[in-house]
């Protein structure tokens, strides 16, 4: 009998235990905020006037809170650009909404909602779990074009090995690019996608057959799910192993995209022009006519030839380049007459000017940005660490940028300014044309 009442005894103990060890754990997060939801949810395509939002189940300390959500975009190259935003608390029920309307329109792409554990609520308590949420951003995005194929359309007496390289403006989905190009006549090959993922390379297998090829591209589509809803044809005239003298194609200051003949191409005043021929050449300034004429210097390297302007181009002058007088060291004519015709388009927007102090500096642009653009596309971390600094103000005046720092910075500030299609733009949208590093040292 006493062995019984002990042991039902012991049984008792051990479930107090228990339950006190459950109810201690649920005290110990029922109050404790947890997200409600998260609007747009995970691989949505919303339109670029979205705003956002992320609803808790507790009324939360604002100033934390802020801190703790994070809105970016993923470029092409997987790099997070931050989206600047104003906070919009609402309260629902005994929750809290928070709104994160976006200084600007949000450009087409990929977009990355970070809640962080900081997050926090009224009384001090963190929230359970964060969260990451990745949607799409797709009204109004451009369809993926394409960009260049080299060889260009319509080349002639190419090597019967050629390999082929397509690009596109925007990085694509290819799971089997195989399914989006064909030979006509067919013809075996393989594929290789760039690094970039905007572009791939076609490889045959086979001998091409000497004769007229066509390289059929069919419709492809990018990241955000859009179709380029274009057919692309090119024709190609193969030849022999023995390749005759010929232009590969003309460049602005040897990178970027080719031009393409008999098209106007808007390029900078500043640019110079770059040939790139098939073998080394034996040249001659005549050889190269440019219509109307412009003083210049001329420069081979090999195969291939440079021309810098003495000064600019002339702003928004059409020019006609003639290309049909070069020959190859061995006397070998151009196996054609090659024509380029480009406009010269007012310039990019520039930094032409910067000054520094203890705790400031100034960028002076070659004509009025758009702050909020500056805002959008502007880095200042801690020299040698990947760390933000977050305290610093942005003022304009005219074309200065004052940055300014609110507080001491613990070391040297590394100040980067984005360029590209969709980093700084001035008032009448011209961007930068490549990315500014600068550093305020101690």
């Amino acid at each position: 009998m006493n062995k019984a009442i002990r042991f039902f005894g012991r049984m008792s103990f051990c479930l107090s235990l228990l339950i006190s060890s459950v109810c201690c754990s649920v005290f110990l997060n029922v109050d404790k905020p947890r997200i409600k939801e998260v609007f747009p949810s995970e691989n949505v395509n919303v339109d670029s006037f979205v705003v956002p939002f992320v609803v808790f189940t507790h009324k939360m300390n604002h100033n934390a809170t802020e801190k703790a959500i994070s809105l970016y975009r993923i470029t092409s190259g997987e790099r997070k650009e931050p989206i600047g935003f104003v906070p919009f608390w609402e309260t629902e029920e005994k929750g809290e909404k928070v709104f994160l309307a976006s200084l600007q329109d949000l450009l087409p792409g990929r977009y990355l909602l970070a809640v962080g554990k900081s997050a926090e609520s009224e009384n001090g308590l963190d929230i359970v779990e964060g969260t990451n949420v990745i949607f799409l951003v797709g009204r109004d995005f451009y369809p993926p074009v394409l960009q260049q194929i080299l060889p260009t359309n319509g080349s002639i007496l190419l090597d019967k090995r050629t390999s082929f390289d397509i690009i596109f403006h925007e990085a694509l989905d290819l799971p089997s690019p195989q399914e989006v190009v064909e030979f006509f006549p067919p013809i075996e090959y393989t594929v290789a996608v760039y690094s970039q993922t905007n572009g791939f390379r076609v490889i045959p297998l086979q001998d091409i057959p000497v004769g007229r090829i066509l390289l059929i591209i069919k419709q492809v589509k990018d990241r955000a799910g859009n179709w380029s809803g274009v057919v692309y044809t090119n024709i190609y005239q193969m030849g022999t192993n023995i390749q005759p003298f010929r232009l590969l194609g003309v460049k602005t200051n040897g990178w970027g995209w080719y031009l393409s003949e008999g098209y106007i191409h808007h390029i900078e005043k500043t640019n110079r022009l770059v040939f790139f021929f098939s073998s080394p050449v034996s040249f001659s300034p005549q050889a190269i006519r440019i219509s109307p004429p412009v003083e210049g210097f001329w420069t081979v390297y090999s195969n291939v030839v440079i021309f810098q302007p003495y000064d600019f181009w002339d702003i928004g002058q059409n020019y006609v380049v003639t290309v049909d007088g070069v020959r190859d060291n061995e006397g070998g004519q151009l196996d054609r007459v090659y024509s380029y015709q480009f406009f010269i388009a007012n310039p990019f927007l520039s930094i032409v000017n910067v000054s520094s102090s203890y705790q400031s500096i100034s960028l002076t642009f070659s004509r009025t940005p758009k702050l909020v653009s500056v805002v959008n596309n502007l880095s200042v971390q801690i020299l040698g660490t990947m760390e933000n600094f977050p305290y610093y103000s942005l003022s304009l005046m005219g074309s200065v940028v004052q940055i300014s720092m609110v507080s001491n910075p613990p070391s040297s500030l590394k100040i980067t300014l984005y360029g590209g299609k969709y980093g700084v733009r001035d008032t009448e949208d011209n961007w930068m044309d490549r990315t500014n590093y600068y550093f305020l040292l101690k």
